[in-house]
């Protein structure tokens, strides 16, 4: 019966034994996306280009930074297509008024494509039969240099692009650009063309999502570790719909740092290599290439992906910043709640430096090298409160060193000889693996490409202040009454007997206006020392106008929804068939 299910759905299972020997069994990530891409009801609503929507109406995950700024040169949108052309970023190009451009980012505006273009310094000898093509290092979105360009005035690709002698432009300057300061060489063409084989090259990114599900409340009992994910380019009431959440992989045995192997090792490979999917929208094949957008999960579960403490009674209990105390007890003291605050004693602003994904991974380190040295848990313990990481996977390792330790004592407490391979402090399969496999022995995603610990691993805010004007209507001195309006809808059906109930104003001039903060009262009494400059007139004015601002967009949005809505259902009458009537 397994079989035939399997067969039906056409889904190969890929097997993998963990770094600790336990089987583990996921789905093949580039057939889950391709079967998005040659689904008809999917494949129209994904969007592959990030859109630069200059921070208004922001709703979709096309919008944002990351996609728009933040993903390396490698991972990010490297294709367009205009006129039957493939133009590539880092790639020359020549406009139709004959101007030589590169393309660094592709975006759209207005629903135009459109893109983020440096002009490069292009230096020959006499005779200009030898170029040298240099651009600038690590070029920003926002960096002055670039200008935005209609990709419509794009030409010539830069196998196309003749000098005025009548040579090629690929001929003279040697399929390199050099970047100045680091003079580094980008070379030409953009490796992608090749790996693209002639093919649209489409950027579908995801979000991946994992989470620790059991069959009780308690979660006590037959608890699974389940990976999913979503596309990133799909509008959030699309993307939320549950037929759209892609199961990968889960096991009952294995954590989310040994499955996460199978996950990374996917993902690296979608974002270095590609693969071939059926685009339905295009009615032809494509290369598709993959990277991780974000990693969402609860606070613990990060705690766990990011290499730190799970916040709350830590001692490290920012997962961003560098937020610490010594003790539990400074927790309560104002240096510590000042820091938390990111104020100086005299009310200034001070934010926390933010932790670095280079760091995570160097401190991880240092922790391996301390259990080789300390051989004790308490003794790695306190380091890893100083280093503020933790290496849930590599900690597994040193309880194996530890547990060898307490075996080596017990034998010589009973006064039996050691045998030869316990003569060593560490035991030798751990010794060979740190000698042929040393990633293997540590966090899988300090290795994902495009993925940072600190900025793509959005949940709650762990540590902020917030308060708000609170402006009610004084119901009580207006006589306000509650008047009964449209049905209710009950269990998806519009009920014939129950109606809302909606308090109606009778007084618009009676509110009363107060300061109210979201804060508990111990809260209060511990911050209350704590000196916070207060703000001015202009600065409520300032904030009230953005709220405003807010709030006309959201407005907007609810009734461009509502005449979609009404446009919808007003087509789906007109194309009602009259024999189904009947």
């Amino acid at each position: 019966m397994r079989a035939k299910i399997r067969s039906m759905s056409d889904h190969s299972i890929i097997q993998k034994e963990s770094v600790f020997g336990q089987p583990m069994f996921g789905l093949d990530i580039k057939e889950l996306i391709s079967d998005d891409l040659r689904n008809p009801l999917v494949a129209p609503h994904l969007e592959f280009v990030p859109e630069e929507a200059h921070g208004s109406n922001i709703y979709k995950l096309s919008q944002s930074a990351k996609w728009l700024k933040h993903l390396d040169s490698d991972l990010r949108v490297q294709m367009v297509e205009e006129n039957n052309k493939h133009f590539y970023i880092f790639e020359p190009v020549q406009l139709k008024n004959c101007d030589i451009i590169i393309p660094v980012f592709f975006h759209t505006e207005n629903e135009k494509l459109h893109a983020k273009c440096y002009t490069p310094k292009i230096k020959s000898n006499t005779n200009h039969s030898k170029l040298e093509i240099h651009i600038a290092h690590k070029i920003s979105f926002d960096d002055p240099c670039l200008k935005t360009l209609s990709v419509d005035k794009f030409s010539l690709i830069y196998e196309e692009i003749k000098l005025n002698d009548g040579a090629k432009l690929s001929e003279c300057c040697g399929d390199f650009m050099i970047e100045e300061e680091s003079d580094s060489k980008i070379p030409l063409p953009n490796p992608w063309r090749q790996k693209a084989n002639k093919k649209i090259l489409r950027h579908v990114p995801i979000n991946l999502y994992c989470d620790d599900t059991s069959g009780n409340k308690s979660k006590k009992w037959n608890k699974h570790i389940c990976y999913y994910f979503t596309l990133s380019g799909l509008p959030p009431k699309i993307s939320n719909q549950q037929f759209n959440c892609h199961f990968l992989c889960t096991s009952n045995i294995a954590g989310p740092l040994e499955l996460g192997e199978m996950v990374v090792e996917q993902l690296n490979d979608t974002a270095t290599n590609g693969f071939v999917a059926y685009d339905s929208t295009l009615g032809q094949e494509v290369h598709v290439m993959t990277s991780i957008l974000c990693f969402l999960a609860d606070s613990p579960m990060h705690a766990e992906i990011t290499n730190t403490h799970v916040p709350g009674n830590a001692l490290n209990s920012c997962r961003c910043c560098t937020l610490k105390s010594e003790t539990l007890i400074a927790r309560q003291k104002i240096p510590y709640l000042a820091q938390f605050t990111q104020k100086k004693s005299n009310g200034a602003d001070c934010p926390n430096p933010l932790r670095t994904m280079e760091e995570t991974k160097q401190n991880s380190k240092k922790l391996w090298t301390e259990t080789k040295k300390t051989l004790t848990l308490e003794k790695l313990r306190v380091e890893s409160s100083k280093l503020a990481v933790q290496d849930q996977l590599n900690l597994k390792f040193s309880k194996q060193v530890f547990d060898f330790q307490a075996e080596k004592i017990s034998l010589v407490a009973r006064g039996e000889e050691l045998p030869t391979h316990m003569e060593q402090d560490i035991p030798q399969k751990l010794v060979d693996m740190e000698d042929k496999e040393p990633k293997r022995m540590f966090n899988p995603y300090l290795e994902l490409k495009g993925f940072d610990t600190v900025k793509d691993t959005p949940v709650e805010v762990l540590h902020n202040i917030q308060s708000a004007l609170n402006v009610q209507h004084d119901c009580q001195r207006g006589e306000c009454k509650l008047t009964e309006t449209e049905f209710t809808t009950v269990e998806r059906q519009k009920s014939s007997t129950h109606k809302k109930l909606e308090l109606e104003h009778t007084n618009d001039g009676r509110y009363i206006i107060n300061l109210a903060s979201l804060s508990s009262v111990n809260d209060h009494r511990r911050f209350s020392k704590v000196l916070i400059l207060r703000p001015g007139p202009l600065q409520w004015v300032n904030a009230l106008h953005d709220g405003l601002e807010k709030w006309r967009t959201c407005a907007e949005k609810k009734q461009k929804r509502a005449r979609n809505k009404t446009s919808t259902s007003a087509a789906k009458k007109i194309r009602l068939d009259p024999d189904l009537l009947e």
